[in-house]
């Protein structure tokens, strides 16, 4: 079976904004990693336009993700950051499973890490292990 996260990690608080908590699940990272996560519970819903709406909402910065993988490797992996409120379109990045394993592997851990968000031991982000969302 599949897994399928998208959602935005940032260092904002995220449980004052005025957005609909039924389509969002908030986790708290801390201690592990000085982080909030939002993930966005429908998956047919555009990782995008769920971030316009947190911006709408009150957001001001974090590293939107699209991220799928089956049974270990990465299957797809895009994202962008916001700051001041806006998507940097500069920021952008995508790759899908045509790419090798070892570069979608490597994209995140630069993505995650560059962000603040390194993988822990073994490689492991906490934040994508199967039921941390409540799945």
């Amino acid at each position: 079976m599949g897994y399928q996260f998208q959602g935005v990690f940032t260092r904002q608080d995220p449980t004052g904004l005025g957005f609909d908590d039924r389509a969002y699940t908030i986790r708290d990272l801390r201690p592990g990693y000085p982080f909030w996560g939002i993930r966005v519970r429908d998956e047919d819903v555009a990782v995008d336009h769920a971030v316009l709406e947190l911006i709408r909402a009150g957001l001001t910065s974090g590293l939107a993700l699209n991220y799928s993988t089956w049974a270990g490797p990465l299957e797809h992996l895009a994202g962008f950051r916001v700051d001041a409120a806006k998507i940097v379109e500069a920021s952008r990045f995508d790759a899908y499973e045509d790419s090798s394993d070892e570069d979608l592997s490597s994209l995140f851990v630069v993505q995650m890490t560059e962000y603040g968000l390194p993988p822990g031991e073994k490689g492991v982000f906490f934040p994508f292990e199967r039921g941390f969302w409540g799945e």
